[in-house]
C-alpha cells in the first residue's frame, strides 16, 4: 500500500516512539538483576549507611520487600519507579537515580513555597492579565498542591525536609522523567486554578509543553536464552507492522507546540551567578560582568559603613574552555578571589558572603576560599569514607610520590596515617575511616593565606545550599569566623561518584563515598547528635527567610536590609576575630 510522504513521517515517528511498546519490556529477571546490580554498589560504596539505618531508619541492605515489589512489576515504567523510590529513600541529596530518558514536559510557568503557600515565581510562557508573580497556585488537573507534594515525596531524595517539598512543588509544573518515570502521562493539557491578588479563582487551560522522547519501555533487550526467539520474531516483521496510537501525545508532531526548556530539578536560582534578591541603590559591582566570572562582588553603604558583598555560586571556577577546568583556570580565580579580598581588607567595615542556593563542587576551591577569609589555623571538614581499593590505592600512590619527591617529613606522617586508616578499615570491613582530609591538605588543621579578611563577616546561607555549599558555613561557624545568617542547609555531606546502576535498564546513580565530620556533635531537636552535615545541615546562627510573600513583590530587598542589619551590629560591637594559633 502506498502512503503519503506526511503518512510516512508520521508512521516513521510512532515506530520510534512506539517500538519498545510492540518489542517487548525487561523480564523479571532482568528487573532482578539490575536492582541487585545496584544494591552491591550501594553495599560496596556507600559511606552514610549506618547514619540512615539508625538516624533515619532506612537500611539500604532491607531488600526483600523491594524486591517482591519489582518482581511484581507490571512494566519497565513501574520497575524505574521502584528504582528511583529506593535511592530517593535514603533521603540523601547527593545520592539519586536517574532513568534514560531526556523527555521534559512543563506548563510555562513555575512555582515555590512562600511561607507555606505554593505562589507563582516566574512566568514563562503564559500570558494572562489576571495572573501575575505572587499568585496562589491552587490545583492542577483538580490535585491540590498538598496533595501533588505528597504524591512526589517517595520520588525525591533531598535531605532538608523543607527543601524536599520546595521540590515537589516544582515537579507540580515540570516534570523531568529522569527523576519521575510517569512525566510523559501528562495530558495534552492542564486545567490550573491559581488565587490571584484580589481573591479572585483564576481557572486556565494550558497546553504541556514538551523537549525530548518519552520513554515507554526499555526496548528489545537480549540475553542469550531468548536470543533464538527474538531473532525468529523479529524476521516476521514485514513493512505493515501495526502502530498503535493509544496515549494522547501519540500523534503527529504538527499537534505539539514543541520548545527547548531548560531542565531544572530544583529552584531558580541554584548556581547562579547573580545574586536571587536585588542590590541597593549604590552598590558598586566589581566582578561578575565577564563570562567567565565564576564569582560575583561589589560594595555598597549603609548605616554609614561600607559593605563588601562577595556571592560565591558554586564551588568550582569557570573554565575558559566549556567543560574543561585547568590548572590556570583556578590560578586566574584564585588571583580574583585575592585581588578581591585584599579590596575589601583595605576599603570595607564588614563582609558579607552569599553561599545561598551554591550546590557544591571541589573541596579544594573551598578550603582555598575559606583560607582567604579566616585568618590564622583552622580545621577544615574530615571525611568518613567507605573504604575501597580504590581509596587505598589512591592515598598508597601518593605516599609513594611523597617520599620520592622529597615531601616534608610531617606530611609523609599524616600520609601514613591515612593510609593506616584506610587499610585496617578496609581489611577489618569497617564500615568508615575516621575523619580524612581529602582536600588541599594532608591534616585537617588549615592555615589562612597571608592577607586573609580580617574584619567582621556573615555568611548568607538557606535550604539549597549544599555540599560545598555546607561545608564551607560549618568551617566558618565551627571556627567562630561569623554568623551564619539565613536558615538550614541542604544537609549534603559527603563526596560523590556517578556509576551505571544495571546493563539492562542503562540507568545511573550517584553514590555518596564518605560522611562529612566537622569538629564537634551537632545536637538538633529532629536527628541524633552527630558531627555530621548530612541531614543535619549548617543550622544558622541567625535565622532569616527569603521566602516570604513580601520578598518575592520585592525581590528580596526586605532580606538584604535584616541580613545588612545583622552584619552592621556586628560591626558595631567592635568584635574582632581572634585566630587560632
Amino acid at each position: 500500500m502506498r502512503k503519503t510522504f506526511l503518512q510516512s513521517v508520521s508512521l516513521n515517528l510512532l515506530l520510534l516512539l512506539t517500538s519498545a511498546t510492540v518489542w517487548g519490556q525487561l523480564t523479571p529477571q532482568q528487573k532482578i538483576d539490575d536492582f541487585r546490580t545496584m544494591v552491591s554498589l550501594y553495599s560496596k560504596q556507600y559511606g552514610p549507611y549506618e547514619w540512615k539505618r539508625d538516624a533515619i531508619g532506612f537500611d539500604l541492605l532491607n531488600v526483600t520487600t523491594w524486591e517482591e515489589r519489582i518482581q511484581r512489576s507490571a512494566d519497565d515504567i513501574e520497575f524505574y519507579e521502584l528504582m528511583v523510590k529506593y535511592v530517593a529513600a535514603m533521603r540523601d541529596s547527593h545520592a539519586v537515580y536517574t532513568m534514560p530518558s531526556n523527555f521534559v514536559a512543563t506548563l510555562g510557568f513555575r512555582a515555590d513555597l512562600y511561607e507555606g503557600v505554593a505562589r507563582i515565581d516566574e512566568l514563562i510562557s503564559v500570558r494572562e492579565p489576571r495572573v501575575r508573580i505572587g499568585d496562589e497556585l491552587v490545583s492542577v488537573d483538580g490535585v491540590t498542591v498538598a496533595e501533588w507534594i505528597t504524591r512526589f515525596d517517595p520520588f525525591l531524595n533531598t535531605a532538608n525536609p523543607d527543601s524536599r517539598r520546595r521540590n515537589a512543588v516544582q515537579w507540580i509544573t515540570e516534570r523531568l522523567q529522569s527523576r519521575y518515570p510517569r512525566a510523559h502521562e501528562v495530558g495534552m493539557t492542564a486545567s490550573v486554578v491559581i488565587r490571584n491578588a484580589e481573591g479572585e479563582l483564576v481557572t486556565l487551560e494550558l497546553p504541556w509543553i514538551r523537549s525530548g522522547t518519552p520513554h515507554l519501555a526499555n526496548g528489545p533487550v537480549v540475553d542469550p536464552k531468548r536470543a533464538e526467539a527474538r531473532t525468529a520474531a523479529a524476521a516476521g516483521l514485514g513493512e505493515e507492522l501495526p502502530v498503535l496510537i493509544d496515549e494522547p501525545w501519540m500523534q503527529p508532531v504538527t499537534a505539539f507546540r514543541w520548545i527547548r526548556m531548560p531542565e531544572r530539578e530544583v529552584v531558580r536560582g541554584v548556581g547562579q551567578r547573580t545574586p536571587y534578591f536585588v542590590l541597593p541603590a549604590g552598590f558598586q559591582r566589581r566582578l561578575g560582568l565577564a563570562g567567565n566570572d565564576n564569582l560575583f562582588s561589589g560594595v555598597f553603604e549603609s548605616g554609614g559603613r561600607r559593605i563588601g558583598y562577595l556571592r560565591i555560586p558554586q564551588m568550582a571556577p569557570v573554565g575558559q574552555t566549556p567543560g574543561l577546568l585547568t590548572g590556570a583556570d583556578l590560578d586566574r580565580t584564585y588571583a580574583l578571589v585575592d585581588q578581591e579580598v585584599a579590596f575589601f581588607e583595605a576599603n570595607t567595615d564588614g563582609l558579607m558572603i552569599d553561599v545561598m542556593r551554591n550546590p557544591g563542587g571541589l573541596v579544594t576551591y573551598t578550603e582555598e576560599l575559606l583560607r582567604r577569609v579566616i585568618p590564622g589555623r583552622f580545621r577544615t571538614i574530615g571525611f568518613e569514607i567507605r573504604p575501597t581499593l580504590s581509596w587505598v590505592n589512591q592515598y598508597t600512590n601518593s605516599l609513594t610520590f611523597a617520599r620520592l619527591f622529597g615531601a616534608p617529613a610531617w606530611q609523609i606522617t599524616q600520609l601514613e596515617g591515612i593510609v593506616r586508616d584506610l587499610t585496617s578499615a578496609y581489611r577489618e570491613q569497617r564500615g568508615r575511616t575516621g575523619p580524612i582530609a581529602i582536600g588541599i591538605s594532608t591534616g585537617l588543621d588549615i592555615v589562612g593565606t597571608t592577607g586573609a579578611y580580617t574584619k567582621p563577616l556573615i555568611v548568607l546561607v538557606d535550604g539549597f545550599s549544599g555540599s560545598g555549599g555546607d561545608f564551607f558555613p560549618a568551617v566558618i561557624q565551627d571556627a567562630g569566623r561569623g554568623l551564619i545568617v539565613g536558615e538550614r542547609t541542604s544537609g549534603a555531606g559527603g563526596n560523590v561518584v556517578a556509576f551505571g546502576a544495571g546493563f539492562y535498564s542503562e540507568g545511573t546513580t550517584r553514590v555518596t563515598q564518605s560522611l562529612m565530620n566537622r569538629r564537634t556533635d551537632i545536637v538538633t531537636p529532629d536527628l541524633p547528635a552527630a558531627p555530621y552535615v548530612e541531614n543535619i545541615g549548617v543550622r544558622p546562627d541567625r535565622t532569616l527567610s527569603i521566602m516570604t510573600r513580601e520578598n518575592l513583590q520585592r525581590n528580596g530587598a526586605p532580606f538584604l536590609e535584616q541580613a545588612t542589619a545583622i552584619l552592621l551590629e556586628q560591626i558595631r560591637s567592635g568584635a574582632r576575630y581572634v585566630p587560632q594559633p
